[in-house]
């Protein structure tokens, strides 16, 4: 109707302090490295730029900045993708592969690494072109300290698979609990502070991981070198800290522990590769809808305040997860914006897991009609049209 067409789009402007890189708009800058305490600051200095979050439809001339696309599991180590899978990603204007690299199945042992599955896996996704964000999860059962998960929450979908096609690949996690060492040294010199030719505390069972997971796989890295095909000058700099701490499901450590988790995560990974970017795990917030506060209480805390301004509070990009309804991921953003500002921080903002699982899609699964968390093929069009521009960042599912 005319009166719709009149429409104006209203838009709110977020203003967001990030790095850019000579001659092009900032969309994923690549970060530099931490000033570590008593250094010199970044030489170039921070610039911003602009995402549009639409809240009612118009026409207009405005037009939002290009968003980066994104799929989860376009490809893993438990179900490697052929090239048909990529290129049914790449025609929907995916860029980004989001996807777990479980520790647990990769220290078969301890201190006993196997790598092969995501070799291959990594190898294919960045050679195909697309960039690739890792998910580091899943305490193997001989650091657990706990129990074992029961079952996956609505949404779960990281553990959706019931087989794989890599044989000996890892499908679940093998425990949702903080692991041994987790409070040991980072460094064998017994303190936490990094610095040229320290060396990973074997102790800290995640500090050893981690540091081991980035140095191969950044670029330029020890895959780059060891696996046949790898592309040239790729590799990950993108690592996310577990997925969905603040589900039980999925972390059932305090947040204490969590704070703990993401503060030697960005230590080691930094000390593994100095450009390595740490993504807080991203946030279902439905369960515990105060966990971010918690945490960032614990880091407002920290025993080091020096070396925690010098990581950024330890981590650079704050994801969110959000289904089925499209307000609800604008409601989300604005949230946890507002909490990092309650404590004078701001970060980047992604959406990295999102959308409408539906139950009329023949021949897929059969699902109830009445269930509040699906629809038809109908309404899932309808969320990412109203979705869509909401998100700021990149890597989403």
């Amino acid at each position: 109707m005319p009166a719709r067409r009149a429409l104006l789009i209203l838009l709110i402007l977020l203003t967001l302090g990030m790095t850019a890189r000579e001659g092009e708009t900032p969309l994923l800058p690549a970060r530099p490295a931490a000033p570590m305490p008593g250094g010199e600051p970044p030489a170039s200095p921070p610039t911003t730029f602009q995402v549009y979050l639409p809240l009612v439809a118009r026409q207009g001339s405005e037009a939002p900045p290009r968003v980066d696309f994104g799929l989860v599991f376009i490809t893993s180590a438990e179900w490697p993708a052929d090239p048909d899978r990529f290129d049914r990603a790449r025609r929907l204007g995916a860029r980004w592969d989001r996807w777990p690299l479980y520790w647990s199945g990769v220290e078969i042992s301890p201190g006993v690494y196997r790598w092969a599955s995501v070799d291959t896996a990594l190898r294919d996704a960045l050679a195909q072109g697309f960039e690739v964000s890792l998910i580091l999860l899943g305490t193997p059962g001989f650091y657990a300290t706990g129990g074992l998960p029961l079952r996956p929450p609505v949404g779960g979908s990281i553990l959706r698979r019931s087989e794989a096609r890599t044989p000996g690949a890892p499908i679940a996690i093998a425990a949702a609990s903080p692991p041994a060492g987790l409070y040991a040294p980072i460094f064998t010199d017994g303190t936490d502070r990094p610095g040229p030719g320290k060396t990973i505390n074997p102790e800290n069972r995640w500090a050893a991981f981690v540091y081991q997971a980035v140095a191969r796989y950044r670029p330029g890295g020890a895959a780059s070198r060891e696996v046949p095909g790898w592309p040239a000058g790729r590799g990950v700099r993108d690592w996310e800290i577990w997925n969905e701490p603040d589900l039980s499901f999925f972390w059932s450590g305090s947040a204490a522990d969590y704070a703990r988790l993401l503060r030697v995560a960005a230590i080691a990974a930094r000390q593994a590769d100095p450009q390595a970017r740490i993504l807080f795990g991203g946030l279902a917030i439905f369960e515990k809808p105060d966990w971010l506060r918690e945490v960032l209480t614990v880091l407002r805390n920290d025993p080091d305040p020096q070396l925690r301004d010098a990581f950024g509070w330890y981590f650079d990009i704050l994801p969110v997860h959000s289904y089925s309804y499209a307000w609800q991921t604008f409601r989300y953003l604005n949230q946890v914006k507002g909490t990092l500002g309650a404590f004078g921080l701001i970060k980047e903002l992604w959406v990295n897991e999102s959308g409408l699982p539906v139950w009329d899609d023949y021949p897929g699964p059969t699902w109830d009609p009445n269930s509040g968390y699906r629809g038809r093929r109908r309404r899932q069009r309808r969320m990412w049209c109203r979705a869509r521009p909401t998100r700021s960042g990149a890597g989403r599912g």
